[in-house]
């Protein structure tokens, strides 16, 4: 096997394992919410028991970068900053706000329409040809989404809208945090990316936090915590080092597109722990959204 072979096998897991574990925080932020927690605080506490686990990797990094003589330049390391200030924040805030008034299966099929918003993204700041099959596919996303918006509007109401209004905009962060954190891996590698980016996303949330709460909010109960932990941990640290891991091997666009398993994830485990329910809407929607990553990832195959 050669080693371009190789990169792009393990870029591929990378990608399906982070789309895998992120397909599971919907599910886990509805559990939580049962516990009458506010999203800032959700998000404040999500943030202090990932936050350290990134600081110890950093440090680790950090003492493996002395001994090899890795710089890492201060613009690129700014950079790496101001991607998780602007992307990664803004991206779980706006979710997490949006996931108050609309199901699981609703936010991810949302979300996971981002691919195609990666690809204009690429093409306005990268500068890189967007093809005529992306707007085919942004239709597709949008009309898919658009079937399962009905049947949750007619079920849960208005609040329908605002919510899908937030987690579009969490997508749209989301698509910004994949195709500017490219370079910027390039740089300085995706280990060190995901720490900078994370910790910086991490600090701007304690500051939001203790602006607009006081400290006792911090208060919860034990049951919530647990899932908080496990909500840290499994859908927030592993999911986003694979990430990175995936962009460095695979790039923004391709990365993206294996994100196919995520609607398909969130749906079953949707059903299986919260009782959604699963009907010809759902059905039809996400068949919609993951043919039109299908028709981005398409490619013809030359004759002969």
């Amino acid at each position: 096997m050669t080693t371009h072979k190789l990169a792009l096998d393990m870029g591929l897991i990378y990608a399906f394992g982070a789309a895998l574990l992120f397909s599971f925080k919907p599910v886990l932020v509805k559990l939580i919410y049962v516990y009458e927690l506010d999203t800032i605080t959700l998000l404040a506490w999500r943030m202090l028991i990932s936050a350290p686990i990134y600081a110890v990797i950093g440090l680790i990094l950090l003492s493996r970068n002395r001994q090899s003589g890795k710089k890492l330049e201060k613009r690129w390391v700014g950079k790496a900053l101001l991607i998780g200030l602007v992307g990664y924040y803004l991206a779980a805030l706006f979710d997490l706000l949006g996931l108050q008034t609309i199901t699981a299966q609703l936010e991810r099929l949302i979300l996971f329409s981002y691919p195609t918003w990666v690809a204009v993204f690429t093409w306005l700041l990268l500068k890189k040809p967007m093809e005529k099959k992306i707007l085919l596919a942004l239709g597709l996303s949008y009309i898919g989404i658009a079937v399962i918006f009905v049947s949750d509007w007619q079920q849960l109401g208005d609040d329908v809208i605002g919510g899908a209004l937030w987690v579009l905009l969490a997508a749209l962060s989301f698509s910004l945090y994949v195709v500017l954190s490219k370079p910027i891996i390039d740089q300085i590698g995706a280990k060190e990316f995901t720490v900078i980016a994370m910790i910086s996303s991490s600090l701007i949330t304690l500051v939001h936090f203790f602006v607009v709460q006081s400290p006792q909010a911090l208060y919860i109960s034990l049951p919530a915590f647990k899932l908080i932990v496990l909500m840290a941990i499994v859908t927030t640290v592993l999911p986003t080092f694979m990430l990175a891991a995936a962009i460095s091997h695979l790039g923004p666009s391709k990365t993206a597109i294996t994100g196919t398993l995520g609607p398909a994830m969130t749906s079953l485990f949707a059903v299986m722990l919260l009782d959604e329910y699963f009907g010809w809407p759902q059905a039809i929607g996400l068949a919609l959204v993951i043919a039109a990553i299908g028709v981005m990832q398409y490619k013809p195959r030359a004759t002969i």
